[in-house]
């Protein structure tokens, strides 16, 4: 009985680890798009300040 009980334990971990990675990985994407964006903007404020 004790087997069953931490197998099925294991396999809610699994699961729930298997989550958080997919969240991590979400989360990675969204943080790069947001730099580049913010690379873009300072490169076009650099642009627009050097006209000055």
């Amino acid at each position: 009985m004790s087997n069953d009980i931490l197998a099925d334990s294991l396999r809610e971990l699994n699961k729930t680890m298997k989550k958080i990675q997919e969240t991590l990985v979400d989360h990675g994407h969204k943080f790069d798009i947001l730099t580049k964006d913010a690379v873009k903007g300072t490169s076009l404020m650099s642009a627009l300040f050097a006209r000055l």
